[in-house]
């Protein structure tokens, strides 16, 4: 047969040399020989199974170990979900508590972590707040509707400035001098300084639709979901150092040693991309609709459409664990003292998930 790697020969016409006489026959074997030749063929067959488990097995402890790992949650509910009353946008985490806003009411209220309980009637912010951040021994609070950044104390719950911005705050982050504000709006960045409660320079353009802000390496990060990219800005120099194309309608962006970490939240994906190259470097398909992810000792993305929260290991780009479903929707997560905090937008809940070791 043609491409055969084994050539047909003709069977020899000659006599074998050696043929018994027709009155020989081969004696059956006894029975206990039969016995003996079974239990060979059976150890033969033992034998071989253990020798195909020994060579497709991971000799490796620690491979053992992750592939078990795997297939266990991320992490689990601790207690009992905390009602919040009114629908949650957004929580941080401080040394005086979890801190959660609440529209359309516009309260700010607060969970004692050791407790797990709400304490009211919480801070009045007004203008629907959708974002926090703890930072300079205060609590900054962004509202869209008044195009308002209020600071208020955590220790008295009094707010202490209303801080005019950019049209339609969205998110916020600090460095070690200022607030940045994106404005989803007017497309623009905003510098707050604490020191005056006044905004610092003039706005600076970023891409279409700006839904968070993170700062890192000298750096502000701004995700763009309007045109699908992130805009890196110099913190110092407030100049525009690259724009880089991510996935579809990036949502939320973590800092993490050298990268960057983006969700996009309909492509279902978080990208890393290194800060040295500003390139997107890996791609890692999560739950449906990601948005918002944060740090803690690993990379926790919140999945809004499925419910679900998705671990990430920084150090290897690999999903860890199974998802943990906590809702009808998973909005906003924040790493508390000892747990991670998460809210249900849809749910109107506060969840507390402890990680999986």
């Amino acid at each position: 047969m043609s491409g055969s790697t084994h050539a047909h020969t003709r069977p020899s016409a000659r006599q074998p040399e050696f043929e018994p006489p027709s009155r020989w026959h081969v004696r059956r074997p006894r029975r206990r020989t039969r016995k003996l030749l079974v239990a060979g063929a059976l150890l033969l067959v033992v034998a071989a199974a253990v020798a195909a488990f020994l060579l497709t097995r991971s000799d490796e402890p620690g491979e053992r170990a992750t592939a078990k790992r795997d297939l266990l949650p991320a992490g689990r509910v601790v207690g009992a979900p905390i009602p919040v009353g009114a629908s949650p946008t957004s929580l941080v985490s401080s040394p005086d508590g979890i801190w959660v806003a609440t529209a359309p009411e516009g309260r700010v209220l607060r969970v004692d972590q050791g407790l797990s309980r709400m304490q009211r009637p919480g801070a009045v912010i007004g203008g629907r707040p959708v974002a926090l951040t703890a930072a300079f021994r205060s609590i900054w609070v962004a509202s869209s509707d008044s195009n308002m950044v209020s600071r208020f104390s955590p220790h008295t719950g009094l707010v202490l400035e209303r801080i005019p911005v950019g049209d339609s705050p969205g998110w916020l982050t600090a460095d070690e001098q200022r607030i940045w504000v994106v404005n989803r709006e007017d497309d623009s960045l905003t510098a707050i300084d604490p020191r005056t409660n006044r905004v610092s320079g003039r706005p600076i353009k970023v891409g279409d639709d700006p839904t968070a802000v993170v700062y890192g390496h000298k750096a502000v990060w701004v995700t763009n979901s309007g045109d699908d990219t992130v805009s890196r800005i110099d913190s110092r120099t407030r100049r525009l150092v690259e724009t880089i194309d991510v996935g579809d309608h990036p949502t939320g962006a973590t800092i993490s040693g050298k990268a960057v970490w983006v969700a996009n939240f309909e492509d279902d994906t978080v990208q890393r991309i290194d800060t040295t190259s500003n390139r997107v470097v890996a791609t890692i398909p999560v739950g449906d609709g990601p948005n918002h992810p944060r740090m803690g000792k690993t990379i926790w993305v919140p999945n809004t459409r499925d419910g679900t929260l998705t671990r990430i290991d920084p150090e290897t780009d690999r999903v860890l664990g199974l998802p943990v479903k906590l809702g009808q929707t998973v909005d906003r997560v924040s790493a508390g003292v000892e747990n991670l905090w998460v809210i249900s937008y849809a749910d109107q809940t506060l969840i507390r998930v402890e990680g999986a070791k």
